[in-house]
């Protein structure tokens, strides 16, 4: 039977109040009320943080285990410290009066620091709250508040300011958050402020309003909020302790201490209870205040709330007060004889053997609702219970009740074919049972590491906030065994223990640490893990990179299997090339993109094309990348660095007619001539390009506003100086561009015909040599122009008498063509005129001619 002889009742409930450590202090502690010091209590079984500001000079801020141990101190050389508070990630907070924050880790190691507020600065702080990762502050002088949230990245946050006087301060102040509104949004959490004020009201503000309760029961000095937050407890200089509900609307019981002991602090035990602090003991105040209990204490104890419970500091003792669990009363309440209590007694009967076990077994069997209840009571109670041996006993009597509770069932089953059940299936969750197990081997656990963490604590932190603490406190093998334990990821253990790791032997070892060493590490890591194939080395690698240990980073990193984590990485360490190399193996032509981009903005275009060179997979990229984006500025360089000149020359003149002005294009051209000129496999090229901007410059010379040869071929601009006549710039064109003297005449004989400009043509054979081109295209292009009279001119010059007889056939001329035929005395020529010839004038001129050429 548990020992009830610490149970005290309160009305219908019982409190207990447990003993929990022995105090292991290395220094001696005095927590009275004259002592100036800071104590403060981080939730769910959190470590103790002390500071002992009887130094003039410089204080000691110590962090504790609740037994008392030592997990790390430093020196605190700052004056002014007004509070010290817990954030919700375990981060110590340290607010001075001068509105300066400062933020440790739990080993020491500051943070951040920041102000709060410009206003606070200024005017100094009067009080402040700190709860989770949120502090409000008041000002000393303009009673003004001051809301932030997130003690890494601080944010403001607006909150309706009180109605307050300068001259009446308030006399006390609370901060509640709401954990049930915004879960999602955990960037702006609902926060409201309890402000007791110098004329006995008390003022709610919200981020929306500032609200005067009109109350008249004050003034207030202590302050407290339920765990539910849904009741305000209030103490007054009368000594009264009045409790009302949060939105102030009920009343809901008002005690009077009748003692005239100042209290300390103002507490809730759970939400049923209050305790009252006192130099030398505790009052603890439930039942609408119709019942107490005392605590004494024969030295200054500290109080702080937790989910079911207040944790008691004293210099020699950690103690626990909490209301005893229903489930743990109707088992171990002296006459009790309820199915928990019968069952546990049967269970104890039926280890020492004694004969009426089973009498209670078969009666409880009897009733399967009340084995039911009994089993999920026991085990509910050992959940709740502290000593590992009482855990057992309950756990016993819980297994004992489920096999008989299903051979009962599996009977029942075949006896009535009970529909709902099968043969040897139990009907008891095995599932819970187990897992009661598992959570107390966690539990008892941690216990033994000072962390006297309860059930209801644990499931309101999580267990993996709890591996998260163990972690800092660098208990990575209680960690592993706990996420083992409760089928948790190991993988951030491992990784907050490798990274440790790093960072501890970065601090430890010397300048001079050989490559070998860091290699040796490297690989003692590596080998720790490899039986975790998911977890990730990048966090380690950078880690080490970070802890400026360049050999270790890329040891690591080179065990990195998954590509999409190790290039980044070694991008992030400046090792493009090997990065770039990794991407490449990979085939992931989005990392070796990623890597193209960092080296060509951290590497000159020099070093960037020799690092491309023996890596064509990565050129190809690059280029199909520069042409696809457009980029021919990009696209003409990354060519020509590859040498590959004829492309880039090509690029460049692309580029170069994308210019709208004349000067970057010739200028574009002139790069392109150069490229060229480089790639001597075809020297063609080169003096193209350059007769090209040749040209571009005759042209922007030729061009006036109203015309403009610009973009012209060679052929096209000489047509245009014809047309102009402009007749020596044209020959001139000639000469320079070494236009081929058929073409130019071709040329000529094209623009005359077409403007018309029959004489001029008429001047290009009359009275000299025959042409170049012939006289053929000078008949074409008349009879193009609908000039039959200047075509027969033309066709005068032809030397052959058939030819001319031919373009006299085809272009109609009947007459000129039969007469030439007489003249020839071509009898086949007239024959043929004959035949194809409607004209009877001239059909009966050969008809004639053929009767006198005939034998």
């Amino acid at each position: 039977m548990s020992g009830t002889g610490d149970w005290q009742l309160v009305h219908d409930r019982y409190y207990r109040r447990r003993h929990v450590y022995k105090m292991g202090w290395q220094l001696n502690i005095d927590l009275s009320r004259d002592s100036l010091h800071h104590l403060c209590a981080a939730e769910a079984s959190g470590p103790l943080a002390f500071v002992n500001l009887t130094s003039a000079n410089s204080s000691e801020i110590s962090i504790y285990t609740s037994s008392g141990s030592v997990m790390s101190s430093f020196s605190w050389q700052h004056t002014n410290l007004l509070k010290i508070g817990w954030s919700k990630n375990l981060s110590l907070i340290c607010v001075l009066k001068d509105a300066r924050v400062f933020v440790f880790s739990v080993h020491g190691d500051l943070i951040n620091q920041f102000v709060i507020g410009k206003e606070a600065s200024v005017h100094g702080i009067r009080d402040c709250c700190i709860v989770d990762d949120c502090i409000v502050a008041m000002t000393e002088s303009t009673h003004e508040l001051v809301l932030f949230h997130d003690f890494v990245n601080p944010i403001r946050i607006g909150i309706a300011q009180p109605d307050l006087r300068r001259s009446e301060p308030p006399t006390a102040m609370l901060m509640a958050i709401d954990r049930t509104a915004n879960e999602d949004d955990v960037t702006a959490p609902n926060v409201s402020v309890i402000i007791a004020t110098h004329s006995g009201s008390i003022v709610h503000c919200d981020q929306h309003k500032a609200e005067d309760q009109l109350l008249t029961q004050g003034p207030f000095r202590l302050l407290a909020l339920s765990p539910d937050g849904q009741q305000l407890a209030c103490f007054d200089n009368r000594d009264t302790l009045h409790c009302v509900t949060r939105d102030f609307k009920r009343k809901i019981f008002e005690f009077g201490t009748n003692t005239t002991s100042q209290p300390l602090d103002l507490t809730w035990c759970t939400n049923d209870a209050v305790i009252i602090t006192y130099e030398h003991h505790l009052l603890l105040v439930g039942d609408l205040g119709y019942s107490f209990l005392y605590f004494p204490y024969s030295m200054p104890a500290c109080v702080f709330r937790e989910t079911d419970g207040v944790r008691v500091i004293t210099s020699a003792v950690t103690e626990f007060i909490e209301q005893v669990p229903k489930s743990t009363e109707s088992i171990f309440t002296i006459g009790s004889v309820s199915p928990a209590a019968m069952l546990y007694d049967a269970a104890e009967a039926l280890e020492k053997r004694i004969s009426n076990a089973d009498d209670t077994l078969r009666s409880l069997m009897a009733d399967a609702d009340a084995m039911e209840t009994a089993i999920n009571m026991c085990l509910h109670a050992a959940e709740r219970e502290f000593e590992p041996r009482l855990q057992k006993r309950l756990l016993k009597a819980a297994s004992v009740g489920k096999l008989c509770y299903n051979s009962m069932m599996n009977v029942k089953a075949i006896e009535d074919q009970d529909d709902r059940t099968v043969k040897g299936s139990p009907v008891i969750d095995p599932d819970r049972f187990v897992n009661v197990c598992t959570t107390l081997r966690a539990l008892n656990a941690v216990r033994a590491l000072s962390i006297p963490i309860t059930f209801a604590q644990l499931e309101e932190l999580t267990a993996n906030a709890l591996i998260d603490r163990l972690n800092n406190d660098h208990q990575h093998s209680v960690s592993l065994a706990l996420c083992t334990l409760l089928h948790l990821d190991c993988s951030r253990v491992l990784l907050h223990w490798a990274t440790l790791k790093v960072n501890m032997h970065s601090s430890a070892s010397s300048p001079e640490a050989t490559a070998e060493e860091e290699r040796a590490l490297a690989n003692e890591i590596v080998k720790k893990l490899k039986a975790f194939p998911d977890i990730k080395l990048s966090p380690i690698a950078s880690a080490a990179y970070r802890a400026h240990r360049p050999t270790l980073a890329l040891t690591v990193c080179e065990h990195e299997t998954r590509a999409h984590l190790q290039v980044p990485l070694l991008i992030s360490m400046n090792e493009e090339e090997r990065a770039l190399d990794k991407a490449i193996e990979s085939g992931d032509t989005d990392l070796v993109h990623l890597c193209l981009l960092h080296l060509r903005r951290s590497r000159s275009s020099s070093a960037l094309y020799s690092i491309l060179r023996s890596r064509p997979l990565a050129q190809s990229l690059l280029i199909c990348y520069a042409r696809h984006a457009q980029e021919l500025d990009l696209l003409k360089n990354t060519l020509f660095g590859l040498q590959k000149t004829r492309m880039a020359a090509i690029t460049a003149i692309e580029q170069a007619y994308r210019h709208p002005q004349l000067p970057e294009r010739i200028q574009g051209l002139q790069i392109a001539a150069q490229f060229f000129h480089q790639d001597r496999s075809d020297p063609f090229m080169a003096c193209a390009t350059l007769d090209q901007i040749k040209l571009l410059q005759v042209q922007r010379s030729l061009s006036t506003a109203d015309a403009s040869v610009v973009d012209l071929s060679v052929s096209d601009t000489i047509d245009h100086l014809l047309v102009t006549k402009q007749i020596a710039q044209a020959a001139k064109i000639q000469s320079m561009f070494k236009v081929p003297a058929k073409r130019f005449w071709h040329i000529q004989v094209q623009v005359y015909a077409r403007t018309g400009q029959w004489a001029a043509l008429l001047a290009l054979v009359k009275g000299k040599k025959a042409p170049p081109i012939g006289y053929v295209p000078f008949i074409e292009h008349c009879i193009a122009h609908n000039n039959m009279d200047e075509a027969v001119v033309y066709v005068g010059f032809l030397p052959d008498i058939a030819e001319r007889m031919e373009w006299l056939c085809h272009m109609g001329r009947w007459g000129d063509a039969a007469k030439l035929a007489i003249s020839a005395h071509d009898a086949e020529s007239l024959i043929t005129i004959s035949n194809n010839c409607n004209d009877p004038v001239v059909k009966d001129m050969t008809d004639k001619a053929l009767l006198r050429l005939a034998p």
